[in-house]
């Protein structure tokens, strides 16, 4: 497929490792472009086709307000001399703050000036995201830029052609954000240097359009020029909603669906890929191959056998602030960035809604959600996201741009902070000055933010369900949850029988009652688990069945020790507790939320609060 593209595009060969190609379309943005601008002027020439050239603000653009730019010296600059230069040589710009305006690998496609079988550059790596639409798309440098203006075509390496197929089905809730994930750290970050990528399989097929843009954007983390994808019924699909619609004939469709690699085509490298494997990553070190699986420990280098690898794995480590081994899914944060080339469409802000609905972002945790494009906003805002954004604390900027994937806006950082971001890159100091950047899907970065550290969304969902056990006693300590003569056990498992070992000696302690034989919510009263330290008494409940004590208040170390132990210690007052008592006595089923941080019993609701469960 690739080599179709290129041949059609090729006007001249100029040795037999480049030729002269053709360009249908050069994206423009302030970074990159005033040099190339400036040499066109030296040189008296004229921009060849200026509607096959479009400009758009978005790199170094404020988000909160187009007023903060006007006192921002050295980035408003830039955005002016793209707009003296667009205005100059009669090339259409989107504008900060207009309707079209956004990041360019994002309006392109929206705009429908993506069609299969095009060749598209722009001074951006990430242009690739739009081989998802059946094309060859690539980034270019600044030199490159200006002699595409000038000409229309481009001197430009033949590559090689590699072919990546995905097979069987991606689990429930994987995103493609995970699959390039997992093939940047299968593979590393220069396994496709000198290839062009194709995605095939039923994978593939499955995806959504918006998913396939991420999949071909952090092709470039593989170290390929580019990824693409052939045309299916999604993608004519996709164009019939964004392309002019005089565009979209019979001729046109049968045209844009030759677009796809021939039955018998002859690859150079070929590689399949069980999609069962795949599951949430996270990344924990300084490139985007260092990720791994949300529930792994970050790697301990004292287990490598390679230097290069003992030194690459602590210098990672060193930057993050991680302990070699640590558990990913323990390690707080302090931010989160939703938005991007990579995962900033309405998709992945329809997935973070989802996720952030009836719930609240961590006090610990800055949320931003920035839009891919203005178009992206307003559509998020006419189905209602921005309510649940709002409600939920997110902040939900009003302006499109790069923001904190580059950090060349006012975005940025502050030193030594953690963000869990949907980005495409961690490279040190990308988001600041020695910020700690995690990449993550949507999904994982959303969840994150609600529960104040790294996780995944899976851990939203658990519930404490069943029927409470009342004990109306204050002052429980822990020598009588766990009498000292049943602490000779050395395990931590096998105290069913000794707790509340003493108190059961009456037959008519409240665990000897058959009625409460089911129960596995103990509600007390005040001070519960005050006294030793021990924490067989936190061992013994979590073996009888208890998943969570209700009271009005604990003792400190019993507290921390339920928590370290995943025993819910749930702090109501006590004229709650008297209510929910009353209940539990005549059998009313008990439900737990434990990150909406609500307890439900009969039609009665009850708020709690805790940090980290």
């Amino acid at each position: 497929m690739y080599e179709k593209i290129y041949s059609s595009h090729t006007l001249k060969e100029i040795n037999n490792k480049e030729s002269l190609i053709y360009i249908d379309l050069q994206l423009l943005h302030e970074i990159n472009t005033p040099t190339a601008f400036d040499g066109l002027r030296r040189r008296g020439i004229k921009v060849r086709r200026t509607k096959q050239n479009i400009a758009t603000q978005d790199h170094n653009t404020p988000t909160r307000s187009i007023d903060s730019i006007k006192t921002d010296k050295k980035r408003n600059h830039q955005l002016c001399l793209l707009e003296d230069n667009c205005k100059e040589f009669s090339i259409k710009l989107n504008k900060l703050g207009d309707d079209d305006q956004g990041i360019t690998h994002i309006i392109a496609p929206e705009q429908g000036l993506v069609i299969p079988g095009m060749i598209i550059v722009c001074c951006d790596s990430h242009t690739s995201t739009m081989g998802a639409l059946g094309t060859l798309s690539f980034g270019i440098g600044a030199t490159q830029v200006e002699n595409v203006l000038a000409t229309q075509t481009l001197i430009y390496p033949k590559f090689k052609s590699m072919k990546i197929e995905v097979i069987n089905e991606l689990l429930e809730n994987i995103t493609a954000k995970d699959l390039i994930m997992f093939l940047i750290n299968k593979y590393g970050t220069v396994f496709g240097r000198g290839y062009v990528i194709e995605y095939t399989g039923s994978v593939i097929e499955n995806l959504s359009i918006e998913q396939r843009m991420t999949l071909c954007n952090m092709t470039l983390e593989l170290g390929a020029s580019a990824g693409i994808i052939g045309v299916d019924d999604k993608t004519i699909e996709y164009l019939n909603n964004t392309c002019l619609k005089e565009i979209i004939t019979p001729e046109t469709i049968s045209k844009w669906k030759q677009y796809n690699s021939d039955n018998d085509s002859d690859y150079d490298a070929v590689y399949i890929i069980n999609a069962n494997d795949v599951d949430e990553r996270i990344s924990w070190g300084i490139n985007p191959s260092q990720n791994i699986s949300i529930n792994q420990n970050v790697p301990n280098a004292d287990s490598q056998s390679s230097n290069i690898e003992i030194e690459a794995i602590n210098e990672a480590l060193d930057y993050m602030g991680l302990s070699k081994s640590v558990k990913i899914n323990t390690v707080p944060i302090d931010h989160v960035f939703i938005g991007s080339c990579t995962n900033g469409r309405i998709e992945d802000l329809r997935e973070v809604a989802d996720i952030l609905k009836g719930r609240k972002v961590s006090p610990n945790v800055k949320m931003i959600i920035v839009p891919g494009s203005m178009k992206i906003r307003n559509k998020a805002i006419e189905e209602g996201l921005d309510i649940i954004f709002e409600e939920s604390n997110a902040d939900f900027r009003a302006l499109s741009g790069c923001a904190l994937c580059v950090g060349l806006n006012e975005d940025i950082l502050p030193p030594f902070s953690r963000c869990v971001s949907t980005s495409n890159r961690n490279f040190r100091h990308r988001q600041g000055y020695n910020v700690r950047t995690h990449l993550a899907s949507p999904r994982v970065a959303a969840a994150s933010a609600i529960l104040g550290r790294i996780g995944s969304p899976n851990e939203l969902d658990k519930k404490i369900e069943g029927y409470g056990i009342p004990l109306p006693l204050s002052n429980v300590d822990t020598d009588q949850i766990m009498p000292a003569e049943f602490c000779y056990n050395t395990s931590k498992n096998g105290h069913e029988n000794s707790v509340f070992g003493l108190l059961r000696k009456d037959k008519d302690f409240i665990l000897n009652n058959p009625k409460y034989n089911t129960g596995n919510i103990l509600i007390a009263q005040e001070a519960f688990g005050t006294g030793s330290s021990r924490e067989f008494a936190v061992w013994g409940l979590k073996d009888y069945g208890i998943e969570c004590v209700v009271a009005a208040s604990f003792g400190d170390i019993f507290y921390k020790n339920a928590v370290i132990n995943k025993l819910l210690p749930v702090i109501l007052p006590m004229t709650i507790i008297y209510k929910i008592t009353d209940l539990v006595l005549d059998k009313h089923f008990i439900e737990i939320d434990i990150h909406r941080q609500v307890l439900k019993i009969k039609e009665s609701s009850f708020r709690f609060s805790i940090d980290r469960f």
